[in-house]
């Protein structure tokens, strides 16, 4: 009994971690965007807020190589971006979603 009790707890706990974890990614396609998704997903199930950064909102001419460099990388924090995007990003946020800023930085 005990045995399994230390096994939900420590359950429990993973999924707490994973609640506070942030992805940025970048989604391709016409209308390019960086995506940036806070929350928990298990097997397609669970609570996720996701901002959708348009690319135009950040001159993607001049962050192109940058924004190269995360293609098809899921980053958990803003200091894996390059630094010139992350400030971009941390921008964007600013004026947008500072919740989910504070969980990037």
């Amino acid at each position: 009994m005990e045995q399994k009790t230390d096994e939900l707890e420590n359950d429990i706990k993973g999924i707490k971690e994973k609640i506070d974890y942030a992805i940025i990614s970048l989604k391709p396609g016409i209308k390019e965007e960086i995506e940036i998704s806070v929350g928990t997903e298990i097997l397609g199930t669970g609570v996720t807020h996701k901002i959708m950064i348009p690319l135009q909102e950040i001159s993607y001419s001049e962050l192109k190589e940058d924004l190269e460099k995360i293609t098809g990388i899921k980053i958990d924090k803003l200091s894996k971006v390059p630094k010139r995007l992350a400030n971009k990003i941390k921008g964007y946020l600013l004026l947008h979603d500072e919740d989910v800023l504070e969980k990037l930085v």
